[in-house]
């Protein structure tokens, strides 16, 4: 039977209103305890990395060449490790990710910074 679209409507609503609430819930854990919450989205990053790894491992099968089987099987196995080994060191993953955000945001500011130089000569550039 199809449903109308007021009762879509309805569980769409009552799964947004959930999803707001677990959002509330999760920031106010992030400023009460943000080193553990800190070491929670580390977790979650290292398993990212882990079943990154397992995909491209499985996709390395789908290589045409022996070379790129081989590429492929060892860029997944490096992607494994790498995630085990930041979920089974949390602390030193939280500090891994800490450093690496804080690199981002150095080379995205020299990088708007070089565009900056680079655009400011075009007519219209402000």
């Amino acid at each position: 039977m199809l449903e109308s679209s007021t009762e879509v409507l309805k569980r769409a609503t009552g799964l947004s209103i959930g999803t707001a609430a677990l959002m509330i819930l999760l920031g106010m854990l992030a400023i009460v305890l943000p080193g553990a919450m800190g070491i929670g989205v580390a977790m979650v990053v290292a398993w990212i990395i882990i079943f990154g790894g397992v995909s491209h491992i499985v996709y390395a099968f789908a290589a045409e060449r022996a070379g790129q089987v081989a590429w492929r099987l060892l860029i997944g196995v490096v992607y494994v490790l790498g995630g085990v080994y930041l979920a089974l060191n949390p602390g030193l993953s939280l500090v891994t990710l800490t450093l690496m955000l804080g690199a981002i945001f150095i080379v995205e500011g020299v990088m708007r910074g070089v565009l900056f130089f680079q655009l400011r000569t075009l007519p219209r550039a402000g």
